[in-house]
């Protein structure tokens, strides 16, 4: 067996028997892993602070068939995202989305560039909660190769004309055949193609009204389940808190 430090995020953790966990990582070069973390759920541990959504230097011993945490250096907890419900709610929601879409062991340093940030910016109340999961969702999309069209209409290549499918904008005539379509403003159009065009820190540098944060929501949370074809159980809570 060999010894390795990863620089990770932890996305999820899962019980397993007593005192034991069982870790799923983004790290740094490496993408996304699995990680036996022996005794971490006793108080005394030392890999106890090992828990979702912590960043850390994760010494890890690598066997044949498993990785197993043997120690942790903590960065970064994120621990102002339990002060604010709703920032914590739709922090749950990227992490859980980031999980289900990345593949293991593929590197996706993109993808935990941009849920670092995104973090970091809803611990310093730098990043509206409501904006924070569309945006993830429209870069996630994005890294994966499903970016939307939003020049032209997707289905004829004509000039659109305010309509949006999960797939892009779309001309009148072919929105009054799509199964999926809704009108949406230059506004919310213009955000997708800024949020499209530019990665962290220049990512975040802007706001919308309310209407405009519900409708690109709702556009890019069909998008994601068109594409990913994903239930995110803690897409639920957030809707139970009707953020507006």
């Amino acid at each position: 067996m060999s010894l390795c430090v990863i620089r990770g995020l932890i996305l999820k953790e899962v019980h397993v028997g007593e005192s034991d966990k069982i870790l799923t990582v983004l790290a740094k070069g490496l993408g996304k892993m699995s990680v036996s973390a022996k005794g971490a759920r006793r108080t005394k541990s030392p890999l106890y602070s090992a828990s979702a959504f912590t960043y850390a230097d994760l010494t890890v011993r690598i066997g044949k068939k498993h990785r197993f945490l043997t120690a942790v250096d903590t960065i970064n907890t994120f621990y102002y995202l339990t002060k604010d419900i709703e920032a914590l709610a739709c922090a749950s929601c990227i992490l859980e989305l980031a999980d289900k879409i990345t593949a293991e062991d593929m590197p996706s340093d993109k993808t935990l560039f941009l849920t670092l940030h995104t973090l970091k910016r809803l611990c310093d109340h730098r990043l509206d909660p409501r904006l924070a999961l569309p945006l993830c969702e429209l870069k996630f999309l994005q890294y994966h190769g499903f970016a939307p069209e939003l020049d032209i209409c997707v289905r004829c290549g004509a000039e659109h004309n305010g309509f949006m499918s999960p797939y892009g904008t779309l001309c009148k005539k072919c929105a009054a055949s799509a199964a999926n379509s809704a009108a949406v403003s230059d506004t919310v159009i213009y955000t997708m193609r800024h949020i499209l065009a530019n990665e962290p820190p220049q990512l975040f540098g802007f706001g919308l009204e309310d209407i405009c944060i519900q409708t690109l929501s709702r556009i890019v949370s069909d998008m994601t389940q068109t594409h990913f074809e994903v239930e995110l159980k803690s897409k639920k809570f957030i809707d139970s808190l009707n953020m507006g």
